[in-house]
């Protein structure tokens, strides 16, 4: 299991990472990043695509998106 050291700053974690802090699976991340949800109202976070297979999310995109998606 990924743990991330939160002794080193991070500008951006990869998909695994990024679905753990969400708290969402990895497929469910990967499914809004490529195609969206069934909803078209909702996108997934942006992503940084550095090789076909490097994607990064930034840790301040994950917080708007989470934020984005907070029920009131």
């Amino acid at each position: 299991m990924y743990q991330l050291d939160q002794t080193e700053p991070r500008a951006a974690l990869g998909t695994a990472a990024a679905a753990k802090y969400c708290g969402i699976s990895v497929s469910l991340l990967r499914k809004l990043r490529i195609k969206g949800s069934d909803d078209p109202g909702i996108k997934g976070p942006r992503f940084i695509r550095l090789s076909p297979q490097l994607i990064l999310y930034p840790i301040r995109e994950l917080d708007a998106w989470l934020n984005d998606h907070r029920a009131t």
